[in-house]
């Protein structure tokens, strides 16, 4: 009897798979070196400012803490992050040092606050010698109002008016023209009144033009009742005073037409007007 011969079965098995360990790098704690890191960082932000510089400088106490554990680490081979602990350390002892300083800052301002303030004492009262009598004043001599010139026909008016100095002239003071035609003729049993009138502006005068124009006249009765300047007449005979603008040194000239009543010519003036309206001179009529 022969002896039973191995099976070859065996023969044709796969090799066995070795199992390699777990890589020691996959096992490292490295997280103490990244806290101290963020701790410092976020203790220097906090630092900066006044009021939070406590909190600033007690997260710089924790992230050299953390920082100097992550160190040890390194050191006994359970971490391989060294540069983030060692940046950590100086992060955090920057941030320990700018929250010492603001913390004193806020100790320095809160004690200013809080002290009472001191009132100083009232002073005496200086001596008081004999009462000082006021002097009297004299009264305010009152400004008299400024007199409107009246004058003759022919007398020269000069008219003093801001930044402008002008003469206004009226003669020739003419009652009852008669009517040219019988289209131009005084309404409501009137009569034409004329008179020649000129502006001369002072060669001293400042650049603020004068205005010249009939419109400036007016004829007052001795009631005080006024007669402006008739828009009728224009026929009569003679230069028309113009509107015109004249500057320093200029003059101009002509006639003006008033409608009157010739039953109350009696005390009766002709009236100019200076720039703001007010009465600037008066020419007497009969």
């Amino acid at each position: 009897m022969t002896a039973p011969q191995p099976s070859d079965h065996f023969d044709n098995a796969p090799p066995p798979v070795l199992l390699e360990p777990l890589a020691e790098a996959d096992q490292r704690r490295n997280g103490l070196g990244t806290a101290a890191l963020v701790v410092g960082a976020s203790g220097i932000l906090l630092a900066a400012l006044v009021v939070t510089g406590p909190v600033g400088a007690l997260l710089g106490v924790a992230g050299v803490v953390l920082g100097v554990l992550g160190l040890r680490r390194v050191r006994g081979g359970q971490a391989d992050n060294r540069t983030a602990s060692v940046a950590g350390v100086v992060v955090s002892v920057v941030a320990l040092g700018v929250g010492a300083a603001t913390s004193v800052l806020l100790v320095q301002s809160v004690r200013e606050h809080s002290e009472p303030k001191t009132v100083a004492a009232p002073t005496a009262p200086p001596p008081t010698g004999p009462p000082i009598t006021p002097q009297s004043t004299p009264d305010r001599v009152k400004e008299k109002p400024v007199e409107i010139p009246t004058v003759a026909p022919g007398t020269p008016v000069t008219v003093h008016e801001r930044r402008a100095e002008y003469v206004v002239t009226v003669s020739d003071i003419r009652p009852n023209v008669p009517a040219p035609n019988q289209f131009d003729r005084p309404t409501d049993g009137g009569v034409f009144l004329t008179a020649q009138v000129e502006f001369a502006v002072s060669e001293a005068a400042d650049p603020i033009p004068v205005f010249a124009s009939a419109t400036r006249f007016k004829f007052v009765y001795a009631d005080g009742t006024t007669n402006n300047t008739a828009h009728a007449g224009f026929s009569i005979p003679g230069r028309k005073l113009d509107t015109l603008t004249l500057a320093a040194g200029q003059k101009t000239n002509g006639m003006i037409v008033f409608e009157v009543d010739p039953n109350r010519l009696a005390g009766a003036r002709i009236q100019v007007d200076d720039r703001g309206g007010a009465p600037a001179g008066y020419w007497t009529v009969g």
